[in-house]
């Protein structure tokens, strides 16, 4: 009895201060730990995403690629799944808040046999607690403020918002947090959608998500898959019948990765994010809405791709930039400064390679202040060889090469290396002045510089209707049937040592140097340079700046007559939105690529411009259109009507030296703009072994053509007002 008496006494004490303890701790002391209340408030950190006008998501930016979902939205089969896999006795009550004892005892024993801590019997409240204020170091004091936390989650808050921040928190592998990412990346499906066995391999993921992967190993990821069924079936969640015919499926991925589908506009979405007061855009969980269609920034990218494949394939055998003394008149090797010459020239640098002598057998260069040698060992890409240099290469030709070595003479050893050619695509919608595509670049995994949106080139002839815009504001009684001189045409240069400057026109066999008087319509369609300064020059300059910049164009336009034949230099989205203004008839509005936001509150801000001025008068607009049209109908971009079934106008672009090539026009409801150059302004688009000359006509105009046929393949065309057409038809005798 004194024994019993005495177990008893020590039951009682150890007992109490058992409680005690545990009250101290569970209960009473919570300075040390942060306020599990602040999760009825708790902000993940949630994607934001883009979307195309469609709905369609075309971007994400995020720190963690994570949708939100709340508890009511939770599928059960996720919910039996998740359970079964990391805490089945969750929503079941606990003897004591956070804590499953079965689980400890198991995790305890684990850790005995191994002799250090490996595993801790986490419930589903211990993990979210990690999740969010703890670590994974394995030690007794983390696991104890763990259980600590995990036992006031449970106490203070519901098992529901306890489950709808885990399944929101948790990582899947790959980058997706969250079921909803997770879901989608997989299977390509919303929560809803998955089926049992699905939801059981994404409940399989959060253990170990890289090892249970079933990108990385299916086989092992069917197993754990299976496990978790196994657990649902002796949980009561799933039927025997079930078990079996969901184990013997297999599992069939759907992988959904998002590559941008408008990659040049990434920067931009962001750039206007922030600009509107977003600051922390990658984890804020926006969906923004933009202009941006999808099907045209395709049909866009793959016209553009395959106009450069075009050029590409007539230029294939270019070994040479150009030439120093008969293209850009300098008068010795001494006078040429290559920009890729400033600062060290390295193994595998790409440098310019001055021609200074030429043999039969090779070429010696300049680069820098050393030399190196071509040979034809030097010329990898090039098929069959070269018999005699000399008949390929000449003193002052400028060629891209490549440092691969350093020979025993210190010469550089080089390899040619053959200049690719870039080109962008602007296409907006008139009505809206929404963009719809934007392509930057031949490709942007090479180079992320947006040549639509940040590159500044000369526009040549396609900046003549501004010219001819302010001609018929200033002479409202002129038409395209009046004349203008298309005559020799000289003024000072302002330096008394240089030459007059004398424009003069495009080279046309079938054409003279000089027309004379000739129709406005004919000194446009035929993109007659000199017609265009003399119309400048009546009108002035000033009228010409001032007239571009209001229809669109911001960049800094020098006030001089050069700027009337495009020797200034413009951004394609630019010359786009200005040109968006003619078929407007007129009417300014600012481009944009915003629609809306919504953010994570499901609060939403309208963004779509309504900003709008007349830049120039119906009637001025109406006649350059209609010039424009005759562009298309006789002009240099006529290739466009034999081969568009439907009516279309703009202008080609063309610049000296050929470095430049556009084209800018549309249909009534679509506008696009092209360019094509290279990113070194002083690198031509002709080249000495194919003289083939590359025109705004022939290397723009057929992207165009093709992104009109794309576009018009499923829809109707659109029709130009009644009066555009007049313009054209009531006078074509000489058509």
């Amino acid at each position: 009895m004194k024994l019993l008496v005495i177990l008893c006494c020590f039951t009682v004490i150890f007992g109490s201060t058992g409680y005690l303890v545990f009250w101290y701790y569970f209960d009473y002391k919570d300075g040390d730990l942060p306020d599990v209340l602040a999760l009825r408030d708790y902000k993940f950190n949630l994607t934001t995403i883009v979307r195309d006008d469609g709905g369609e998501i075309i971007d994400k930016f995020k720190v963690e690629d994570r949708v939100y979902i709340s508890f009511h939205s939770v599928p059960v089969a996720v919910l039996l799944a998740t359970v079964s896999a990391e805490d089945k006795n969750f929503f079941e009550g606990r003897l004591i808040y956070g804590i499953d004892f079965t689980g400890v005892v198991r995790a305890a024993f684990k850790n005995i046999i191994a002799g250090k801590v490996i595993a801790g019997g986490s419930t589903i409240s211990q993990q979210t607690a990690k999740l969010i204020w703890l670590n994974n170091e394995k030690t007794f004091k983390r696991k104890f403020k763990e259980a600590r936390l995990a036992y006031r989650m449970e106490k203070y808050l519901s098992d529901e918002l306890i489950f709808e921040i885990y399944i929101n928190l948790v990582y899947f592998g790959h980058g997706k947090y969250g079921i909803v990412s997770a879901s989608e990346f997989y299977f390509s499906k919303q929560p809803s959608e998955l089926t049992f066995d699905e939801a059981a391999m994404l409940a399989g993921l959060i253990k170990w998500p890289y090892q249970f992967s079933p990108i990385v190993n299916k086989k092992i990821a069917t197993s754990r898959r299976n496990m978790i069924l196994s657990r649902m079936m002796n949980n009561g969640f799933i039927k025997y019948g079930e078990y079996i015919a969901l184990t013997e499926k297999p599992v069939v991925l759907s992988i959904k990765s998002i590559d941008p589908k408008a990659p040049y506009l990434s920067n931009f979405f962001m750039d206007e994010l922030h600009r509107l007061g977003y600051s922390k855009v990658v984890n804020q969980g926006l969906n923004v809405k933009t202009s941006i269609n999808s099907s045209f920034q395709l049909i866009a990218s793959e016209a553009l791709s395959k106009g450069l494949k075009a050029y590409d394939k007539r230029h294939e055998k270019r070994l040479v930039l150009y030439n120093i003394f008969s293209e850009y008149k300098l008068e010795s090797i001494e006078d040429f400064k290559s920009e890729s010459w400033n600062g060290e020239l390295g193994i595998e640098s790409t440098v310019d390679g001055l021609v200074i002598e030429v043999d039969s057998s090779f070429v010696v260069l300049k680069i820098g202040n050393e030399t190196a040698t071509i040979t034809a060992k030097s010329l990898p890409n090039i098929q069959n060889g070269i018999a005699d240099f000399k008949r390929v290469f000449k003193v002052g030709d400028v060629v891209m090469v490549k440092i691969t070595g350093v020979n025993a003479s210190n010469d550089f050893i080089v390899e040619i290396v053959q200049p690719e050619a870039q080109g962008a695509v602007v296409i907006l919608e008139v009505t809206t002045g929404a963009i719809k595509a934007v392509v930057g670049g031949r490709d942007f995994k090479v180079s992320k510089y947006n040549r639509a949106m940040q590159a500044e080139r000369q526009p040549g002839s396609a900046f003549k209707p501004f010219v001819y815009g302010a001609y018929f504001e200033k002479y409202p009684d002129k038409d395209l049937e009046s004349h203008v001189l298309d005559t020799p045409i000289c003024f000072k240069t302002g330096n008394p040592k240089k030459p007059k400057w004398c424009p003069k026109n495009y080279e046309e066999k079938s054409l003279p140097p000089f027309m004379g008087s000739i129709p406005i319509k004919t000194a446009i369609a035929r993109s007659r340079n000199v017609a265009a300064v003399h119309a400048a020059k009546e009108v002035g300059i000033n009228n010409v700046v001032d007239l571009a910049r209001s229809m669109g164009i911001a960049s800094d336009l020098p006030r001089y007559l050069p700027t009337a034949i495009g020797a200034a230099d413009v951004k394609v989205i630019d010359m786009a939105n200005a040109y968006s203004t003619l078929f407007r008839q007129g009417i300014y509005k600012p481009y944009w690529f915003i629609n809306s936001i919504t953010d994570r509150n499901g609060s939403t801000k309208n963004l779509e411009t309504i900003e709008e001025k007349q830049a120039l008068s119906t009637e001025s607009a109406n006649k350059i259109l209609g010039a424009m049209r005759w562009v298309v109908l006789a002009g240099t971009a006529r290739s466009a009507s034999k081969e568009l079934p439907f009516a279309t106008a703009g202008k080609t672009g063309t610049t000296n030296n050929f470095t430049d090539a556009w084209f800018v026009g549309g249909s009534p409801k679509y506008v696009v703009a092209v360019w094509i150059g290279f990113d070194r302004k002083s690198i031509p688009l002709v080249s000495r072994e194919s003289y083939f000359k590359e025109t705004g006509g022939s290397v723009a105009l057929p992207i165009f053509i093709e992104i009109m046929k794309e576009i018009y393949k499923i829809r109707p065309p659109d029709l130009f007002p009644e009066e555009i057409e007049n313009i054209i038809l009531e006078k074509n005798e000489d058509k």
